[in-house]
């Protein structure tokens, strides 16, 4: 456990410092999508979230990525807290969503040049994918 918290800080660190080029708005909303997973949405409704998911992928679609930036912290914490939350069939369904968004995070994280950012991401949308129905 001490490893897992040592690494996700140090690849904070590490891409606190890669993101210095880029705008301060800029690169706080995609330092932000790294640190989602508490508790910075409330819980929200499985179809609220599909819905958000949607209108997600039509504004990366549109190319309306500093939108998607605001707006994809809240509804990957909003994911996870509704996948920790659910059992059986909607957790797994939750699960792909959850790896969907992280998807789309990627794909703008590497749309606004941000590489390492994007690949951390990916990385976690490869582990929602993977998670078994029971959880962890």
């Amino acid at each position: 456990m001490r490893r897992r918290i040592f690494r996700a800080g140090a690849a904070v660190t590490a891409v606190a410092g890669l993101t210095a080029g880029s705008g301060p708005a800029q690169a706080t909303s995609l330092e932000a999508l790294l640190l989602t997973g508490g508790s910075i949405a409330p819980p929200m409704a499985p179809d609220a979230l599909t819905t958000g998911l949607a209108a997600a992928s039509r504004a990366y679609a549109d190319s309306r990525f500093a939108e998607l930036t605001r707006g994809l912290p809240s509804l990957l914490s909003g994911l996870h807290i509704a996948r920790d939350q659910a059992a059986g069939r909607q957790r797994e369904a939750l699960a792909g969503h959850l790896a969907r968004a992280y998807v789309l995070a990627s794909s703008v994280s590497t749309k606004l040049g941000d590489d390492a950012i994007a690949w951390v991401l990916a990385d976690r949308a490869l582990t929602a994918s993977r998670e078994p129905a029971t959880g962890w």
